[in-house]
Formats: structure tokens, C-alpha cells, sequence
């Protein structure tokens, strides 16, 4: 991975995934970033599994919003884009990051 937050250093490690099968509506934030054609099912699965916590959702959205996030309320949800970059190829993730996040403008009840 290369990290351009600070120049450009390559960045190579391997890291333990720990996946969790249920979560609780306990949390300051929930981040979501996956692609979108996953979206619906993660959706689905935090419109019952996040109660109210807050969800900053990193997506390359192209539809409505409102209607790709439903059920979740857009009062949940600030979207959101790294500025980064990444492929899989050889079950070997590849990708990059640079020192800013872009956001939306802010709404009434984000």
C-alpha cells in the first residue's frame, strides 16, 4: 500500500481480519465503506442491527441517495469518499491513500 499522507512511503504488512457476526447499537460511529453493489445487504443488516448510532458511509454513490440507503435515515448517514485508491487481484489487496477525506456538505440533522 502506498501512504501519500506524508510523501510517499510503500507500506507492506498482512493483517488479521476479525469478522463479527452480530453488533450492538452501542457505538459513537459505524464506518461503512464497501462497494456498491454490497451496499443493499449492508444496509439491510444496519437498519436493524445499528438502532440510532450515526453511520458515515464511504461509497461512490451514483442513485438517490435517500433511496439507496432506505431504510436508514438520511438523519444517520453522512456520506462521504477517501481520497484513496485500491484493487484486488491475486487475493492480494493493492491500493493507496492520500491525507484528505471528502464529505458532504452538511444537512439538517447530520
Amino acid at each position: 500500500m502506498w501512504d501519500a499522507r506524508r510523501g510517499r512511503k510503500l507500506i507492506e504488512e498482512s493483517w488479521n481480519v476479525k469478522l463479527h457476526e452480530e453488533m450492538l447499537p452501542n457505538y459513537d460511529l459505524i464506518i461503512v465503506s464497501v462497494n456498491t453493489e454490497q451496499l443493499p445487504e449492508v444496509v439491510k443488516f444496519l437498519s436493524t442491527a445499528a438502532g440510532n448510532t450515526p453511520i458515515l458511509l464511504f461509497n461512490n454513490i451514483w442513485q438517490d441517495l435517500k433511496s439507496s440507503i432506505a431504510p436508514l435515515s438520511m438523519n444517520n448517514v453522512v456520506f462521504g469518499f477517501p481520497g484513496a485508491g485500491s484493487g484486488i487481484a491475486d487475493n492480494r489487496l493493492r491500493g493507496g491513500f492520500l491525507k484528505m477525506v471528502f464529505l458532504e456538505k452538511p444537512r439538517a440533522g447530520t
